[in-house]
């Protein structure tokens, strides 16, 4: 396989080092106001920057990071860099974009197709088309595609159009 930022094709069977340009870096354990491609966080408030969110992975895992080069060490939570985080703009607010929260009903969403994913006290159920964890127990809006004349979550299979209506999405998908 071609090295980064190498030209060549090198020596079959040899490794070479590379500089990288993000490499996943552990700051601290249970670290705070991390950047981009540094851990260990344990929720999306230890990273700091916009839109920066924290990547859970399990105690057995090196799975990449996106953005990130690298493992890292195994089982650690590193801060990424995404472009659909959530975040809260207000309790109980209105004219929410999307992935914003938090909303408590549809009408507090303002865009097409934009609705309020309700995630239960304390739960941190993923909100279709959005990235990190949030706060957990906080309602984001988030954005449903319309297919066969139908809304259905853009995560799911229904926008392949396949949506027949809510029963035939996923999980918590409508």
């Amino acid at each position: 396989a071609p090295v980064p930022g190498c030209d060549g094709t090198g020596v079959t069977g040899e490794d070479y080092c590379y500089h990288t340009n993000n490499p996943l870096i552990i700051i601290a354990d249970e670290g705070t106001n991390l950047g981009e491609c540094q851990g260990d966080c344990d929720s999306d408030l230890d990273c700091n920057g916009d839109h920066l969110v924290c990547f859970q992975r399990d105690s057995s895992s090196t799975a990449p990071v996106p953005g990130c080069d690298g493992t890292g060490v195994t089982g650690e939570d590193y801060c990424y860099h995404t472009n659909n985080p959530l975040i809260i703009i207000a309790d109980e607010g209105t004219n929410l974009g999307e992935c914003q929260g938090d909303c408590d009903s549809d009408s507090d969403c303002d865009g097409d197709h934009l609705f309020c994913f309700q995630r239960g006290r304390g739960s941190y159920a993923p909100v279709p088309g959005c990235d990190g964890n949030g706060i957990g127990g906080k309602d984001y809006c988030y954005k449903k595609c319309v297919a066969n004349g139908m809304a259905c979550s853009d995560s799911s299979a229904c926008c392949s159009g396949l949506c027949h209506g809510d029963q035939t999405c996923r999980d918590a998908l409508r």
